[in-house]
């Protein structure tokens, strides 16, 4: 034996096993580590790079011939088969658990959409309701409690009872995690005089804690359906995980308060159209090509409104320029004078040239918290399509903090022929403001 292959058998024997060890424990850590946090994928890739290991440690076991290391290769053969069938069995069921979607089921989805559910068609999942007092306490669970929609109807409807003066609140819980980026339902409540004060929302909670991870709520106007929207992006969980790369449990909630005198002690809501959606870039020419890694389209950092303009032609005209007053991302954002009544709109607008932009936009909104009390103040997305105006519903600002419009554009009848007019619509529901408005991060979904 040369003394070059007996210093290779000591150097094996000296940092082969410390080494695989070593590298063994980093991928248990990472494991737990992907495991507390609920990083579903994270996970399963510790699984598969600790599988890789096995088998390279494994296969320099099996061909490395010396005599004085056979029972390690014994080893690491009976390490190997155990680690491949349970293994393979974890992929087996991998492929079966409806947690996360695999590929298959995603690649089938328009542009940004992931899923929508139309509660009119089927509640299946949101057909529970659980009931609790108004300290969000004595819990009691109503299963099947949704009501088809009846002709003329959209939507699951639901029974809740009403209290004279007090609160009651109710949770729908969707039994399944869910992955999305922004996430949107429609709500209505019936146009009764029995409601005194209602509080609505979506939220989504930790799958195992049930902790509430990010939440989106406000009174909603009666005897119309009210859209409400949960944007994850730029939000974390305590492990400072983004909840757009984990899985998470989806619950919406009504809170109703009963007038002092009731006419009727139930009173009968809807709930349609949750909608999931993943964002996306969607490139417009060299002009205006995206920004960072978030695929900006207009974030107004290059110090230019970017073809922005206010539209003359309808509505109360209004001032825009660059400020930096108030800004979502970065140092600038496009600043909105307006002065609004309840007879009055505001519009700006966008000349989008080349191929219309049929996957769906989002935009954030900022109304300053000073607003005057009573003032109700709604913006939403509009274009001038094929088949006249097409424009997503309202959605009311909360003052105070930067608010999310999200417009799928799939379903708009687009001009191929000639330019598309894109734009964004300021109304005062109530009172009146006068003063600025915010609007930055303004991004298109691909088509």
């Amino acid at each position: 034996m040369s003394q070059d292959t007996t210093e290779a058998e000591n150097n094996f024997k000296d940092w082969t096993a410390p080494l695989s060890a070593a590298l063994g424990l980093l991928v248990v850590i990472a494991g737990i580590f992907a495991k507390l946090t609920q990083d579903e994928q994270g996970f399963r890739s510790t699984l598969v790079a600790g599988y890789v290991v096995c088998v390279i440690f494994t296969a320099w076991l099996v061909f490395f011939k010396k005599k004085n290391i056979r029972s390690w290769r014994l080893i690491g053969l009976g390490v190997l088969y155990v680690y491949t069938a349970a293994f393979f069995a974890f992929v087996g069921n991998w492929l079966t658990n409806p947690e996360l979607p695999s590929q298959a089921a995603t690649s089938q989805t328009v542009g940004n959409l992931v899923r929508q559910m139309d509660l009119g068609q089927s509640p299946q999942g949101w057909a529970d309701l659980i009931q609790l007092d108004e300290n969000w306490t004595n819990l009691a669970t109503y299963p099947n409690a949704a009501f088809p929609a009846s002709d003329g109807e959209r939507g699951a409807g639901y029974d809740l009872d009403l209290l004279p003066g007090k609160w009651r609140n109710y949770v729908i819980r969707y039994p399944d995690p869910i992955q999305a980026d922004v996430i949107t339902a429609d709500f209505y409540l019936p146009a009764t005089q029995d409601i005194a004060e209602n509080w609505i929302g979506l939220q989504v909670t930790d799958r195992n804690s049930g902790l509430q991870l990010a939440r989106s709520a406000n009174p909603i106007p009666l005897g119309e359906w009210t859209r409400l929207i949960l944007d994850l992006r730029n939000k974390y969980d305590r492990y400072d995980v983004a909840l757009t790369n984990r899985p998470v449990n989806l619950e919406v909630f009504y809170g109703v308060k009963g007038n002092s005198n009731l006419s009727a002690t139930s009173v009968r809501v809807r709930l349609d159209r949750i909608t999931e959606y993943k964002e996306a870039g969607f490139h417009v020419g060299t002009r205006l090509e995206q920004h960072g890694a978030d695929h900006l389209l207009f974030d107004f950092e290059n110090e230019h409104l970017e073809d922005w303009q206010v539209d003359s032609t309808r509505g109360k005209p209004g001032i825009i320029q660059l400020s930096s007053a108030r800004v979502f991302r970065g140092h600038l954002a496009l600043k909105w004078e307006v002065d609004l009544n309840s007879e009055d709109k505001s519009f700006i607008q966008f000349i989008h040239h080349g191929t219309p932009p049929t996957g769906g936009w989002i935009a954030r909104v900022y109304l300053p918290g000073d607003t005057p009390p009573g003032t109700r103040i709604w913006a939403n997305f509009y274009t001038l399509s094929k088949s006249g105006w097409a424009d997503n519903p309202p959605v009311f600002l909360t003052a105070g903090e930067w608010n999310t419009l999200i417009w799928d554009t799939h379903a708009v009848d687009w001009d191929v022929a000639s330019d598309a007019i894109v734009g964004i619509q300021i109304k005062a529901e109530t009172g009146s403001y006068d003063g600025p408005i915010f609007v930055d991060d303004i991004q298109v979904f691909e088509r």
